[in-house]
């Protein structure tokens, strides 16, 4: 018996079996036939029931000679099952098995059976081992594995993890394009857009990571045409949304119709990523397709500002705690409205954090009318132990400025220094200095009073004589205090010039001038205080900052600059003064 050949091609594999079993025979022959005498295939022992599974009831008395198991078998799919190779059927009662004499003797001797389109050896039997000691073996034959099924199905599975990976314009066999044409070293478009997008995060303090790339868009699921744009990210950035980091850059293709060159733009559409619409449309050459959302980035803390640093910055940004604190000043005045620290400041690009081993403090101020005229130049720093920091001039006007000191720095000050007059605002508790001009903190700081008084004095011109009892009318119509007045400054911050607003002397001869030697102020405790002569007819006393009432005493004298004397009799004219406290 001879095994199936390539030469057996004519026969058709559809035509079935003469009958049922293995190559059912008509009558004695030699093979793998029924045998005269048995009932069916050659598995069936005479007293047994079915199957290979039964013990045959002998074997044997000489062993066949064994045939050519390894030749070449020609592969065709098949349902029925043969013995594996090197594994030779059970002997059976009353059978003759008479091996093959050469396994590639032309002419198949296998009834019943087709020939190439059936395996004559397949993996296993189908029905059950080999009875143990068959044929000395003891074991079932080992199966045979089927290579076509393993293709097949590791073929699927490619197949799926290249979709599952948005590698889908592969399993089209197209390449990518743009208009229809060809694209000039793509990967090199995409790496100068990466290049680019890695200067963008670094200088923008962004955040990226090794998933973070530029992707081509394509125009729909249909096609390789890309959009003249491209998509690149994840990237987040300080402040940013981390349901949004993608960047969009602008392509810019060569005209004409062969193979397209395209230009990245130097910088996105937008500063702000976006949302990503649809990933499955993003193509790149190697295959690579971005993370889940946003390939687990978060979003970035500010960089650190440099150290001992002040800057101005917006009001919006912080969290301060109001206040009212007055500073005046001859140059400008300010408000202290608001103060505290701060764990950054600005948003976006611009926001910081203090530098290693600092802290921010923060305040706001209100620019208000200076309180007098002056030369002065007027500076704002802030100063803590014995240290100073320059704010910005721009301060001057108002606004909100932040200063980066050490973390444990003590007595932080705002300090306002106009010449040699230097005051400071607390920006621990808000509170004004201990220096600071006193009187510019009452709010209570004139008075309407209205004081009249008649007084009698001789007066004398030169070479003429002397005029006696002269009647004059002392009209003081306000009262106001101050740090400085005209030409006259306060003998200290904790002193303030009480001013004899609108002095008016009246006689019948008309309006006679009269200077500080005129007057004097009687304090409550019986103090005198002599009157200043401030510039421009102005009358002054240097008084407590605290002041709130005293008496004017009009008995002095006068000389003006013609020589003529002005001399008040001693029971002078009185006026009383008063400011209330606050």
């Amino acid at each position: 018996m001879t095994r199936p050949t390539d030469d057996d091609s004519s026969q058709d594999p559809s035509t079935p079996p003469p009958s049922s079993g293995w190559g059912q025979q008509q009558g004695p022959a030699s093979g793998w036939g029924q045998q005269q005498g048995s009932s069916s295939g050659w598995a069936h022992q005479q007293g047994s029931s079915s199957g290979w599974g039964d013990q045959p009831s002998h074997q044997p008395s000489s062993p066949p000679s064994q045939p050519n198991w390894n030749a070449p078998v020609p592969q065709a799919p098949s349902t029925q099952q043969y013995p594996a190779p090197g594994n030779p059927p059970p002997s059976q009662s009353g059978s003759q098995w008479t091996p093959p004499p050469n396994a590639n003797e032309s002419g198949s001797q296998w009834t019943g059976h087709p020939g190439p389109q059936q395996q004559p050896y397949a993996a296993d039997y189908g029905n059950g081992p080999y009875p143990p000691g068959a044929h000395g073996q003891g074991q079932p034959p080992r199966p045979r594995k089927n290579k076509k099924l393993y293709l097949v199905v590791g073929a699927a599975v490619l197949v799926l993890a290249l979709v599952g990976g948005g590698l889908f314009f592969f399993l089209r066999g197209d390449d990518i394009t743009y208009a229809g044409r060809d694209i000039v070293e793509p990967e090199k478009v995409l790496s100068d857009a990466e290049s680019t997008l890695d200067g963008i995060v670094e200088s923008r303090n962004g955040a990226a990571n090794d998933e973070t790339a530029c992707y081509f868009v394509a125009k729909n699921s249909e096609t390789t045409d890309i959009e003249d744009r491209l998509v690149c990210g994840p990237v987040l950035f300080v402040d940013g949304d981390d349901s949004k980091p993608y960047l969009t850059f602008p392509l810019e293709a060569s005209s004409g119709d062969g193979d397209a060159t395209l230009t990245v733009a130097a910088e996105p559409e937008s500063p702000e990523p976006a949302e990503l619409a649809d990933a499955a449309l993003l193509l790149r050459p190697d295959g690579a397709a971005p993370p889940d959302g946003n390939g687990g980035l978060a979003i970035p803390e500010p960089p650190r500002a440099e150290a001992d640093i002040t800057q101005l910055v917006e009001p919006d940004d912080l969290d301060l705690t109001s206040a009212e604190t007055y500073v005046g000043g001859l140059a400008a005045s300010f408000f202290l409205v608001g103060y505290g620290e701060a764990d950054r400041f600005g948003q976006g690009d611009d926001a910081r954090r203090p530098a290693e081993g600092q802290r921010f403090v923060a305040f706001t101020l209100e620019s208000a009318p200076p309180e007098g005229a002056s030369g002065e130049t007027t500076s704002l720093s802030i100063t803590y132990d014995d240290e100073s920091l320059e704010l910005p001039s721009e301060l001057d006007l108002g606004g909100t400025a932040v200063a980066s000191v050490p973390e444990d720095a003590e007595d932080v000050t705002l300090t306002i220094t106009e010449g040699s007059l230097v005051q400071t605002v607390s920006l621990t508790d808000g509170e004004p200095g201990e220096g600071n001009v006193a009187v510019w903190q009452r709010v209570n700081r004139r008075a309407e009073i209205n004081g009249t008084a008649t007084v009698v004095g001789n007066l004398t011109f030169p070479g003429e004589g002397t005029v006696p009892t002269i009647p004059l009318t002392v009209v003081i119509p306000v009262v106001s205090l101050d740090y400085a007045v005209g030409s006259a400054t306060a003998s200290g911050p904790d002193r303030a010039l009480l001013l004899l607003d609108g002095l008016r002397i009246d006689s019948a001869a008309g309006a006679t001038p009269c200077s500080a030697s005129c007057f004097s102020l009687s304090l409550p405790d019986g103090s005198a205080v002599a009157a200043q002569d401030a510039g421009f007819g102005l009358i002054v006393f240097d008084v407590p900052a605290d002041f709130t009432e005293g008496t004017v005493l009009i008995n002095g004298s006068y000389t003006d600059p013609a020589g003529a004397v002005l001399d008040l009799q001693a029971t002078g004219g009185v006026i009383a003064v008063a400011i209330p406290a606050g």
